[in-house]
């Protein structure tokens, strides 16, 4: 997050607090005699207040490293004054000169190492805390290449490290239920993708509640599905398959990465609209179905585009139209389904979420330090060679997002007759 904002209301409060330790050296120093209570007593609140903002900072992540140091002194001075009232100035007993001249440069070095702090500002400052990342699928997929494409930019851009750690297995359920019960501390954010708001209407019981335990904060980026075909099928067009299908109902098929999968249930939601019935044939994963497909065992697919992309490049696949509302621009000849008379526009989609408890500052920050990341030119143009585009949703679009999507799929589902043995 970005603690400047805290770092400046602290460094106020020390300022106030400063003056009034002078005040109080200039009675000690110059005249004998120890300050009267109530400025002793202003002083040490204040510096107890900007000494809580340090703290807080701190706590949910984010200040960068000169500031700790500053906290660290500020601790230690905090303690020097503490001793100091109660072991003299309680007593009315005159407060050494000597210890009143360590504890004040003390304060001193830690106000210049947070005024540094304040001035650097989070863009030029390493940071003490990192960002982990955890991403539910293995390395090499889609959902880890933009989880990674953000988190390169964002430690370029911010000094601030994010860490990628992949936790597979289960479909993704695994690393989802870790981030849920994640500390809400500003330090874990988890990739999610379509698949997620899937997961109510493929289970009836989860260990974390899906709809509240993991609080979107911002989309990575947005691709379409693309629907290929087997260049052994010799279906070139969308509206020849669709019309093979309907002369010859159930002959065709397709493969998927498994029974609920994304590419299943995206799939069961376009024959519905097409009005078409075709075989299912479910792999263990996106690679057996691509080899399927480039070999004619499976007759068609439908993929994210970054999964497509090689085998349609490679001519192994022949694209056949893209899921979004309007062509790709890394696939400019390939139609949209709704051009071909499919109602059918489904966009896939890859974010970050955080558990539950979160600050909402913490939240805002990561989302400000996403679309500033996906912004930045080298990143775009990687997007774009994938098919994919930035989002500038907030935290608050991209809940309503989820909540729109896990209504819609969960309807697909349960009118497709989807069903995992649990």
């Amino acid at each position: 997050m970005d603690p400047v904002p805290m770092l400046k209301a602290a460094l106020v409060l020390l300022t106030l607090a400063a003056l009034g330790g002078v005040a109080m050296g200039v009675i000690r120093l110059g005249g004998n005699a120890n300050p009267p209570n109530w400025l002793a007593m202003l002083h040490g609140l204040l510096a107890a207040m900007a000494l809580g903002l340090l703290l807080y900072a701190y706590v949910i992540g984010g200040v960068p490293a000169v500031a700790a140091w500053a906290l660290l002194l500020f601790l230690v001075a905090g303690l020097g004054g503490a001793y100091l009232n109660l072991r003299y100035h309680a007593r009315a007993v005159l407060l050494p000169k000597g210890i009143m001249l360590v504890h004040a440069v003390i304060a001193v070095v830690g106000y210049v190492l947070l005024l540094m702090a304040v001035l650097a500002g989070p863009s030029h400052a390493q940071t003490v805390r990192p960002i982990h990342v955890l991403v539910p699928f293995a390395p090499g997929g889609a959902s880890d290449t933009y989880a990674r494409i953000a988190a390169q930019k964002i430690t370029e851009q911010t000094g601030r490290p994010f860490v990628v750690e992949n936790k597979a297995g289960a479909g993704g359920r695994i690393c989802w239920e870790a981030g849920a019960k994640s500390a809400p501390d500003g330090t874990t954010a988890v990739m999610i993708d379509a698949t997620y708001t899937m997961l109510p209407g493929l289970f009836d019981k989860l260990p974390w509640d899906v709809s509240a335990d993991l609080v979107p904060a911002a989309i990575i980026a947005q691709t379409p599905f693309i629907i290929v075909a087997s260049p052994e099928a010799k279906l070139n067009t969308l509206q020849a398959l669709i019309a093979e299908a309907r002369r010859r109902p159930g002959k065709l098929n397709f493969g998927s990465s498994g029974v609920g999968s994304v590419n299943h249930v995206v799939t069961a939601l376009f024959l519905h609209e097409a009005g078409i019935q075709v075989t299912h044939i479910p792999y263990k994963g996106m690679s057996d179905a691509s080899v399927a497909l480039q070999g004619g065992q499976v007759d068609m697919m439908i993929a994210a585009s970054p999964t497509a992309l090689g085998s349609i490049r490679g001519g192994k696949a022949l694209p056949l139209a893209v899921s979004t509302a309007e062509r790709s621009p890394a696939f400019p000849d390939v139609p949209t389904a709704s051009e071909t008379g499919v109602r059918y526009v489904v966009t896939n989609w890859f974010g970050y979420a955080v558990p539950k408890g979160t600050p909402k500052a913490a939240i805002d920050a990561l989302r400000d330090d996403v679309v500033r990341a996906m912004a930045a030119p080298d990143v775009r143009a990687k997007l774009a060679a994938q098919g994919a585009q930035p989002s500038t949703f907030t935290p608050e679009q991209f809940a309503a997002f989820l909540k729109d999507e896990t209504a819609r799929w969960t309807g697909v589902i349960k009118s497709a007759g989807i069903k995992l043995e649990q």
